[in-house]
């Protein structure tokens, strides 16, 4: 912790600067300026959007895809390297978290074709995600397309969007149809080609859809692509194998060719989480700008950047005064003003170098107007830029002052014998300028010793427009301070006495949770815990180093060979920690561990099926498990192994196994074969039984009789191998 709290101390050089601006709120109320609110409304939507205006229905179009609000964003480049401007169209129902649909208001590519091949290609699983996948898929799938590739690979180049803005755009998950299939599949990317329900010259194909729900977010020609060139949809065109849908502009929904070069307008998904606000006014780099905004200006995102030590920056309505500080950052830092003077959007802007404060007067004059300004109704905040382009905010706050009634600090390691005393605590309560004040000790000592108590001091400041009560109550480490003190100077010093610091007392170990692995593995891969949780009378200390006995268990055995389940205990040898004392406590404990038994092998099979036949037989031996080796005997007995090798009659299955017969007699063969693979049990034994009866060959006799005598039987005669028969014969 006191690392962490080290890199965190680093932020505290706000301090002198805040402490200026405490001074100022308590002189403001003293002045006699007043500024009185006159035209001045709150910047337009189109100039000025908070977040939930972006992620609402603020930039949302209606149902018939017109938008009551265009809002653009600045956000990436284009193959050009220009600044590429978005449409805003609001969440994603289907995106987690805050977040806005946008869709490129002009080509960030041009001349790219769909597919520089109108011929099939065999499906790849990176085409997309289908409840039955197709063997193959034609020119116009967009999963398989080049246009999306183009797509992905603008996704992840930074002579598009830097590192920082490619973490901004979420992945969207979009439903497209396989017109070879006549099936949808999904694809997920962060740039995405948009869809239409069909193509034609009638007004019903003068929409086009984005988002994850292709039919929510509805884009109308006349509000979003009533001018420019042809650009690539996604949808492919169900009658023509080679035809994508186009968005032509000032015109409706028409086809090409996959081959044809045209432009890229895509849409992607912007993660707004970090995001404060959008804005199209410009920042002053040097000295102060300011100006009106022109209608139709993109706006750019402004990132939350309360943790980027930007500053503070407060107004006052009554004495018309903003009062801004920079902060620790080395980056420059830009105060800006936007407001709408009822007929145009205009801006403010001046580089903050320490605390300045810039009056109303000082913005009209800079401005060349005579309109009364309403800070109340301005949007004031001090930004900066950061190396990859991102711009982060704090947003200004109205001068008001608020008491401190409590404190809660925490965060400071109790002193532990010969250890380093903390020199930062932990102070999380709002009004409190500095998140991690020093601490000072008494006695002053840069390591704590047994037994001496010890007295931690922690100064607090109140932040601009917050003040310390002479009750303010505090507590330390969720411990009631031993001294709570308001000083002259409006500071809060807080004391708390930590007891003697003699070694705490183990007070008993926890034996770790018994653990269950798989079959086969060595003790060294088991993952077996390093640490077991102790407890001390003083919660120091939570855990320990524990170190197992695999050489003699506690009870049970393993055998890495054995296949069958096991279980067995091991002995552990706690190492209790240097600062704890044992207190007589046993520092063993046990873990026990049960490894699972191995898979059997699939029983062999057989082909042609056991049973009783006229011809001889080949017979084929297999098993279900992939690799196995099949042993096997074919006189009855019991296939053995010995050492991995067959024994006796056994052989090992390499061939088809002849089952051979014997003319006229009925012939029957066993054959019992098990299945054998290593890390595995072994199969059953099954037992196959061939019986095959071979007839006895048969051989035709030719009997024939001159003239003047007969022969019975005469002709071809059919007479069974060994059997007799009888001709009679007449002269």
């Amino acid at each position: 912790m006191k690392a962490i709290k080290e890199k965190l101390k680093k932020g505290t050089s706000m301090l002198l600067a805040c402490t200026m601006l405490a001074g100022l709120v308590t002189v403001m109320p003293g002045n006699v300026a007043t500024v009185q609110a006159a035209d001045g409304t709150q910047p337009s939507v189109s100039a000025y959007a908070t977040k939930e205006q972006m992620i609402g229905d603020t930039f949302a179009p209606n149902a018939n895809g017109e938008a009551t609000n265009i809002g653009k964003l600045a956000f990436g480049k284009n193959s050009s390297g220009d600044p590429q401007e978005w449409y805003i169209l609001g969440k994603d129902s289907g995106v987690s978290g805050d977040n806005t649909i946008i869709f490129a208001a002009s080509p960030i590519a041009t001349g790219q074709v769909f597919s520089s091949s109108s011929g099939q290609k065999d499906f790849d699983s990176s085409f997309g995600v289908y409840e039955s996948n197709p063997s193959k898929v034609v020119s116009n799938h967009y999963g398989a397309s080049e246009l999306r590739v183009a797509l992905q690979n603008m996704a992840t180049n930074t002579n598009y969007f830097t590192e920082d803005e490619q973490l901004l755009m979420n992945p969207t998950t979009v439903t497209t149809n396989d017109m070879m299939k006549s099936a949808d599949y999904t694809t997920t990317d962060t740039l995405y080609a948009l869809v239409a329900d069909g193509y034609g010259s009638s007004s019903s194909y003068t929409t086009i859809k984005a988002g994850s729900d292709n039919s929510t977010v509805v884009l109308a020609r006349s509000s979003y692509w009533s001018s420019g060139e042809y650009f690539w949809l996604r949808s492919p065109c169900k009658n023509i194998a080679a035809g994508v849908h186009l968005a032509k502009p000032v015109d409706s929904v028409q086809y090409g060719m996959v081959t044809a070069p045209y432009t890229v307008q895509p849409a992607s998904n912007l993660n707004l989480s970090s995001v404060l606000f959008a804005s199209a006014a410009t920042a002053a780099s040097s000295d102060k700008i300011s100006g009106t905004i022109a209608e139709g200006k993109a706006m750019t995102l402004r990132l939350d950047g309360s943790s980027k030590n930007i500053g503070t920056v407060i107004y006052d309505t009554a004495t018309g005064d903003i009062v801004a500080a920079k902060g620790s950052t080395t980056g420059t830092v830009a105060l800006v003003v936007q407001e709408n003077g009822g007929t145009d959007n205009w801006y403010y802007s001046k580089q903050i170098t320490g605390t300045e404060t810039v009056n109303v007067s000082d913005i009209k004059s800079a401005l060349v107007s005579s309109a009364d300004i309403d800070l109340s109704a301005c949007k004031i905040w001090i930004e900066t830029t950061d190396e990859d382009g991102m711009i982060y905010a704090v947003n200004a706050t109205e001068a008001t002052i608020s008491n401190i009634s409590s404190v809660e600090i925490t965060g400071i390691d109790v002193p532990s014998s010969n250890s380093a005393l903390d020199s930062s605590a932990e102070c999380t309560t709002t009004g409190v300028n500095s998140t991690t004040p020093v601490v000072t000790w008494t006695p002053n000592a840069s390591a704590a010793d047994y037994n001496t108590t010890y007295t931690a001091r922690v100064t607090l400041t109140a932040d601009t427009g917050y003040l310390f009560t002479y009750s303010t109550t505090a507590t330390v480490n969720n411990n009631a301070a031993t001294s709570v003190k308001k000083e002259t100077d409006g500071t809060l010093t807080v004391t708390y006495t930590f007891p003697a610091t003699g070694k705490d007392k183990l007070t008993s170990i926890t034996a770790p949770q018994a653990i269950t692995v798989a079959n086969g593995i060595a003790y060294s891969d088991m993952n077996l815990p390093t640490q077991v949780n102790i407890v001390t009378e003083g919660n120091t200390e939570t855990v320990a180093a524990v170190s197992w006995n695999t050489i003699t268990p506690a009870s049970g055995s393993y055998n890495p060979d054995v296949l069958t389940e096991q279980t067995v205990t091991l002995n552990g040898t706690v190492d209790c920690p240097e600062t704890i004392d044992a207190n007589g406590v046993s520092l063993t404990t046990t873990i026990t561990i049960t490894i699972s038994a191995a898979g059997i092998v699939g029983a062999p099979t057989v082909n042609p099926a056991a049973g009783t036949y006229t011809q001889n037989q080949l017979v084929t031996l297999t098993s279900s498990t992939e690799g196995a080796k099949i042993y096997y005997t074919t006189d009855g007995s019991e296939p053995t192994l010995e050492d991995h090798t067959p024994n006796g009659t056994t052989a090992e299955y390499t061939a088809p196994i002849a089952v051979i017969g014997t003319e006229g007699q009925s012939i029957t063969t066993t054959i019992k074969a098990i299945a054998v693979k290593g890390g595995m049990q072994d199969s059953m034994v099954k037992s196959f039984i061939y019986t095959i009866n071979l007839p006895m060959p048969k051989h035709t006799i030719t009997a024939s009789a001159g003239a003047n005598g007969s022969i019975s039987p005469s002709g071809n005669v059919e007479v069974t191998e060994g059997a007799d028969q009888t001709f009679t014969i007449t002269p």
